[in-house]
């Protein structure tokens, strides 16, 4: 089973981007949730699971993917947001594994966030590995 580790705590998230324009008067039923774009930091330790490619016997670690999991844990109530590519010669700890998503419409509120490790066969490590809370204006 592949798994995230310590330390695993993204180091820093945040929703950035220009406040949307002041909206033309409409009924709030009929607005469209602002974009924003997610910025990711997070920290892998690849030695228990190192970077493909690797021989086809052995697991490896193809990409990141970041999911909103406000709903909750599991593939069918995850909602996949973007993928992260591996740093480049990612060997042992590396700290500051950073992420940035295309805007995407994000409805206000807190938003639980989680980053799996994705291997070649899709297998995944658990979202509860990597979460954290993120606030959308």
């Amino acid at each position: 089973m592949l798994a995230l580790s310590a330390p695993v705590r993204p180091s820093y998230a945040q929703a950035q981007g220009n406040p949307p324009p002041a909206p033309a008067p409409a009924p709030a039923s009929t607005s469209a949730p602002a974009k924003h774009t997610i910025t990711v930091h997070f920290d892998y330790d690849f030695k228990g699971t190192p970077a493909c490619p690797q021989p086809k016997d052995k697991p490896c670690v193809e990409q990141f993917i970041v999911y909103d999991i406000s709903v909750g844990f599991s593939p069918d109530k995850r909602f996949k947001l973007f993928t992260v590519a591996l740093p480049p010669d990612a060997k042992g700890a590396v700290k500051g594994i950073t992420g940035t998503s295309p805007p995407l419409a994000f409805q206000p509120g807190k938003h639980l966030i989680a980053v799996t490790a994705e291997m070649p066969n899709k297998k995944e490590s658990s979202p509860q590995a990597c979460q954290f809370w993120l606030t959308i204006p």
